[in-house]
């Protein structure tokens, strides 16, 4: 239910959704990397850096979440953080074969 809500923009429904689900499991890694860029692409970067801080501390590395990540860190001032992480998301996706989005 979470994806479909952010495959339509609806980030807070994702949020709700995916706050349910560490309810159960408050460990469920991909629920944590999901609430992160939930929380970034509605633009409430405080509450993302703690889901991020969980997500990255549980083992989480999805070239996706680093993505996200990075604008976080960009959007609260920590742009020497943001360029590390752009990098890094570079690094990633490079070496698994994938390819970049690309933003105007």
């Amino acid at each position: 239910m979470g994806a479909i809500c952010n495959s339509v923009e609806r980030f807070y429904c994702s949020i709700r959704h995916f706050e349910k689900v560490l309810e159960n499991h408050p460990f469920d890694r991909e629920a944590l990397g999901n609430l992160a860029v939930a929380s970034a692409m509605s633009d409430d970067f405080n509450r993302a850096q703690s889901y991020f801080a969980a997500y990255f501390g549980s083992g989480g590395y999805g070239h996706d979440v680093i993505y996200w990540y990075a604008k976080t860190l960009h959007n609260m001032g920590r742009t020497d953080e943001a360029i590390r992480w752009e990098a890094e998301y570079l690094r990633v996706t490079e070496s698994r074969g994938l390819a970049s989005p690309v933003e105007k």
